[in-house]
Parts: structure tokens; C-alpha cells; sequence
């Protein structure tokens, strides 16, 4: 796992965990997109704390 660069194209994807107590858990990724768009294999588990550098891209998922 290679960090992702806020500054590249990139998406968020999301994951399904099974949590030894909590039971299933949706976890977000941000994955890095290759120069043709696809996905790469440079991704980051998406935190509170990492949120705020994603954020243009979390911010286009949103349609007003």
C-alpha cells in the first residue's frame, strides 16, 4: 500500500469487513486512478483524520 496523492485523479471505493465484535463494517478507500482512468494499486483507507485532503474529490461525489 503506497499513499495516495490528493493532487492525482483518484476515487473512493468501499470495502466490507467482517469485525470480530462489531460484526460488518463498510470501510471507504481512496484508490489513485492510472493515467487511462483505471484503478491503480496505490490506495489509502479514508479516516476523519485524512478526510480533509480528499475532500475535492469527496466534495464531486455530491449533486446539488
Amino acid at each position: 500500500m503506497l499513499r495516495v496523492d490528493s493532487s492525482k485523479p483518484c476515487k473512493i471505493v468501499y470495502s466490507l469487513c467482517k469485525h470480530e465484535f462489531l460484526g460488518y463494517v463498510i470501510e471507504p478507500h481512496m484508490v489513485q486512478l492510472n493515467p487511462q482512468g483505471d484503478f491503480s494499486l496505490t490506495y489509502q483507507r479514508l479516516f476523519s483524520h485524512t478526510a480533509k485532503e480528499f475532500a475535492r474529490h469527496l466534495l464531486s461525489l455530491i449533486h446539488i
